[in-house]
């Protein structure tokens, strides 16, 4: 692990949808999360694109989540997993 990444602060900071630049003094690790699997009550994909010269881009994106749901229990996984698609937690 590099000297830089040593000081951690848990800091958690929610982007809003759009285009959001790091500070140049500041390293962070992003994590989006998982694409079709929020947990912050907002049901629709989320992911995030970095640019080395326009910085970050968050986007949520509407899906066919029914569809998802369906694949879910036709796979034969926890109903649960279906249903949290719809509520985004």
């Amino acid at each position: 692990m590099s000297e830089s990444m040593i000081q951690v602060t848990n800091e958690m900071f929610i982007p809003p949808e759009g285009h959001w630049e790091l500070p140049e003094r500041y390293r962070a690790i992003i994590n989006p999360g998982g694409v079709g699997q929020p947990r912050d009550g907002d049901p629709r994909a989320a992911f995030m694109i970095y640019d080395t010269e326009a910085g970050f881009e968050f986007y949520r994106v509407p899906y066919a989540i029914e569809q998802t749901q369906e694949k879910i229990v036709e796979a034969g996984l926890p109903q649960y997993l279906a249903i949290r698609l719809a509520v985004g937690r």
